[in-house]
């Protein structure tokens, strides 16, 4: 368990891992992948909300 002082950083955590396993292969990312972490764009760096009726 890693505890993170911020939602800001834990979502940049969790944004870094789901970058790793679309990058290789090993989950469906988006098509516009770039080559980095860093440069992915804000819309994939955010937490999936669900529409929820």
């Amino acid at each position: 368990m890693t505890y993170y002082r911020t939602k800001a950083r834990q979502w940049d955590a969790i944004s870094e891992q789901a970058f790793f396993h679309w990058k290789n292969g090993q989950a469906h990312g988006p098509d516009d992948l770039p080559e980095a972490a860093a440069e992915l764009p804000s819309r994939y760096r955010m937490p999936y909300m669900a529409n929820v009726a």
